[in-house]
């Protein structure tokens, strides 16, 4: 574990995550589109969730620690090159 846990997590399910994301952007190539049920005017309307956005749902991925720990590991690494 380091100290960034969010792409400690990330790496664990990469390959798992690959194979779903590549699933999900082949549906539509076969006509199916991810749709959710609105109850109120009882129709179906399409979810426009990305699917980097649908994957760090599905495995509990916080988009923005992610971000937050890729600013401080880029904010470090600028760091070490200005003191060598």
């Amino acid at each position: 574990m380091t100290d960034h846990p969010e792409h400690d997590k990330l790496a664990t399910i990469q390959d798992k995550s690959q194979i779903i994301g590549e699933f999900i952007e082949w549906l539509p190539t076969q006509g199916i589109h991810l749709c959710t049920f609105h109850y109120q005017d009882d129709r179906y309307r399409t979810i426009y969730a990305s699917i980097t956005q649908l994957l760090a749902k599905f495995f509990d991925i916080d988009l923005d620690k992610l971000e937050t720990e890729k600013r401080a590991m880029l904010d470090n690494l600028r760091q070490k090159n200005t003191t060598t």
